[in-house]
C-alpha cells in the first residue's frame, strides 16, 4: 500500500572504493516513480536528493549537500543510515540520520506524494566498489 510518510534504514559498510568519489545510500520511492535518495561516503560527505521522476534517465537535483565533522565508518565497521520522509500538505519534510545523529533536515515543496516502496543504491565513478547492506528495513511513520 502506499503511505503518507516512511523511514528506510540499513547498515552499510564500504568494503573496496574510493573514500571521496563513491557514494552509496537508501531512498524512499513515491508513487509518483520518484524517489528521494540520501547518500554518504567515507570521507564524511552527505547528500539529500531528489529524482522527480519526469524522465527516464535519472535526473538527481541535490536538496543538500555538506561535509560531516568527521569522516564515516568504513571496512567491517557500518554505519547506520535513517532517511525519514515525512509526507505533509503540499511539503515532504526530509530527515538523514547517520549512526543516530541527526546530520540534516530540509523541505520539499511540493514533495512526491504518497510512499510505495524504498531502494538502496552504489554511485561509483570508476567501479570495482563494494558496498555492503545488511538489516534493510522500512516502517510508515505515524501521522504528525
Amino acid at each position: 500500500k502506499d503511505v503518507r510518510s516512511v523511514s528506510v534504514e540499513a547498515d552499510l559498510s564500504l568494503h573496496e572504493g574510493r573514500a571521496r568519489t563513491d557514494f552509496y545510500g537508501v531512498g524512499c520511492v513515491a508513487s509518483s516513480q520518484g524517489a528521494y535518495l540520501f547518500g554518504i561516503s567515507p570521507d564524511g560527505y552527505y547528500t539529500v536528493a531528489i529524482d522527480r521522476g519526469q524522465t527516464e534517465e535519472v535526473e538527481v537535483g541535490r536538496l543538500v549537500e555538506e561535509q560531516s565533522d568527521r569522516p564515516f565508518r568504513s571496512g567491517d565497521a557500518p554505519n547506520r543510515i535513517r532517511a525519514d520522509c515525512i509526507g505533509e500538505e503540499g511539503r515532504t519534510v526530509l530527515r538523514l540520520f547517520v549512526n543516530g545523529r541527526r546530520l540534516a533536515e530540509t523541505t520539499d515543496r511540493p514533495g512526491l506524494g504518497r510512499f510505495v516502496g524504498m531502494q538502496f543504491f552504489v554511485y561509483s565513478g570508476r567501479g570495482s566498489t563494494d558496498i555492503r547492506f545488511d538489516n534493510l528495513a522500512a516502517r510508515e511513520l505515524s501521522s504528525p
